[in-house]
């Protein structure tokens, strides 16, 4: 037992969380408002997509940074006690994602059933429930997708990303366990090889494998890994994120804006189905360590209190926004609201979006709290990051 912990806290990160979450919320929640505005003109259509088709990215960013944090906490808990106790990095990563995802589950397939009859609707759905249950929700993605698209559900289809996840974190504390220091960094070349030569081998494949296998886009969670275990046992490369200008800084945010405004046409480029991922992977993680570690940063996303208390409750967010919305449509519909007027859209993404944030707060305090405060007893690597 140790009497001491260290504690790691990254402020700005909260809040990007949060923007990570509203990237995903605006498709879901507002992009069936701008659908009619699609193929107005290029630059309209750039913008309505930068704006409102950005969930892969938000989804994106949520694995680097992921794979960001459990390497800096995996990391720094190797240095603390002298080695990984797997055992309570499990215990831990259920009591944090295990009681909102199964809660989440159980209402797509037992209660969304009911909502949606008691508003007429009575399509079938493709799902298999087992497949939630054991965390490969993912390939039941893939398998919707291709053999009987448009017979699913959002309440059910948000959680393969968690999925995802679950199944990288079941590996990932292993092969640190087992390999010696001198040799971890071996792991971030290996697993993001192992996405590259999938993705080859795949590049003339459906694009829901490669978007929602896990080989596909493990690397993106690998990428994060790496950035971080760098920060922890390079100096060099610590001080030299700490020491960028705000010139350069700014310099590499509008690299990355132009990239991502103009990822279509890059997307043109032979190769880039394989490997325009994993440089974006890169982007995402170039922000969160200037976020958490430059001295000379342009903005800092925690000085937004708004943002950073709501990034505390981005999982919250992220699963339970579909409820926020399916609520917001049964609604609508009750009332005979016409759906198709561009003004009724926004307001319904409106209303959605307030609904989500008020069920993730309700969720986070009376009911994944008291799993937060028993996670933390495992914990040998104090953290605020929740």
């Amino acid at each position: 037992m140790y009497t001491k912990h260290p504690r790691v806290f990254f402020p700005n990160l909260d809040g990007l969380r949060f923007f990570a979450f509203m990237l995903v919320f605006l498709q879901h929640g507002f992009g069936n408002a701008f659908i009619p505005f699609d193929n107005q003109s290029y630059l309209s259509d750039r913008t309505i997509g930068f704006f409102f088709s950005g969930g892969a990215t938000g989804v994106q960013i949520f694995f680097v940074l992921s794979g960001f944090l459990i390497t800096f906490l995996l990391l720094k808990e190797q240095k603390t006690a002298g080695q990984i106790d797997v055992r309570k990095f499990y215990l831990r990563r259920t009591l944090r994602i295990w009681p909102l995802y199964f809660a989440t589950v159980i209402f797509a397939f037992l209660i969304y059933p009911y909502l949606k009859s008691v508003i007429g609707i009575h399509s079938d759905l493709c799902s298999r429930p087992w497949y939630y249950f054991t965390f490969l929700a993912n390939f039941d993605s893939i398998h919707i997708r291709l053999y009987c698209p448009g017979h699913d559900a959002m309440t059910q289809g948000i959680v393969w990303s968690v999925s995802i996840e679950e199944q990288f974190y079941i590996f990932w504390p292993l092969m640190f366990r087992v390999l010696s220091k001198s040799r971890q960094w071996m792991i971030f070349p290996f697993v993001i090889t192992m996405c590259i030569i999938f993705r080859i081998y795949n590049a003339n494949a459906q694009s829901e494998i490669l978007y929602f296998h896990t080989f596909a886009v493990m690397g993106d969670l690998a990428i994060g890994g790496l950035f971080a275990y760098l920060c922890v046992n390079s100096t060099s490369f610590l001080r030299r994120i700490q020491s960028l200008s705000r010139r350069r800084i700014a310099f590499i945010y509008l690299v990355i804006f132009f990239c991502y405004f103009f990822q279509d046409i890059l997307f043109m480029i032979p190769g880039w189905v394989v490997f325009g991922r994993l440089l974006f992977d890169c982007f995402w993680a170039f922000i969160i360590v200037e976020q958490c570690f430059s001295k000379n940063s342009l903005f800092g996303l925690g000085r937004n209190q708004i943002f950073s208390n709501l990034g505390k409750i981005s999982y919250g967010l992220y699963m339970l926004h579909p409820i926020g919305i399916l609520i917001t449509d049964i609604v609508f519909r009750i009332l005979k609201i016409n759906t198709e007027m561009f003004s009724i859209l926004i307001l319904m993404g409106f209303i959605s979006l307030a609904l989500s944030i008020i069920i993730a707060k309700m969720s986070y305090q009376w009911f994944e709290t008291p799993f937060l405060r028993l996670k933390n007893k495992f914990a040998i690597v104090k953290t605020q990051m929740i």
